[in-house]
């Protein structure tokens, strides 16, 4: 039953879980790096910044967009997310994902939680089953950190 109070609530779309990663650099601690996070989800853009520890660990609290009217149905609502850090003043990519979702898939959640990058492993596209479609085509993220629960993986050749 809807209630009255249902229509002052605003409706809130988790764009990315708790984020917990460590970063190295061919074994070693990536420490005291700048590490970003983009989230977007319809037309909203949010950014967040946090640094790895001496130990090279870094953390970010979840992402959440909020908004007073529930999204069109007829609408398929993006959510992505980005993290990274600057390399030369170049973003490198340490996870990058455009999937239709309110909330995050298990498989993003579960990746997340607990994130190993090296970055001078190359990029690799991941493949899952889509948990959504039986037999839907499946849901793929850019990567270049330990990724877990993947179909297959295929080495990114950028054009």
């Amino acid at each position: 039953m809807l209630s009255i109070f249902d229509l002052f609530k605003k409706n809130e779309y988790v764009l990315s879980p708790e984020i917990s990663g460590h970063l190295t650099q061919d074994g070693q601690a990536f420490a005291n790096r700048d590490v970003y996070l983009e989230g977007g989800f319809l037309k909203h853009r949010y950014n967040d910044k946090t640094k790895t520890n001496l130990n090279g660990y870094f953390h970010f609290d979840p992402m959440i967009h909020s908004q007073w009217l529930k999204k069109s149905p007829l609408n398929q609502a993006y959510s992505y997310i980005g993290i990274y850090i600057l390399i030369e003043n170049e973003k490198t990519y340490l996870w990058e994902s455009i999937l239709g979702y309110e909330q995050p898939f298990n498989f993003i959640k579960n990746n997340l939680n607990n994130l190993n990058c090296n970055i001078r492993t190359p990029d690799y596209l991941y493949y899952f089953k889509n948990p959504v479609v039986p037999n839907g085509v499946d849901l793929m993220l850019l990567s270049r950190c330990e990724i877990k629960g993947y179909k297959r993986r295929e080495k990114y050749e950028s054009i």
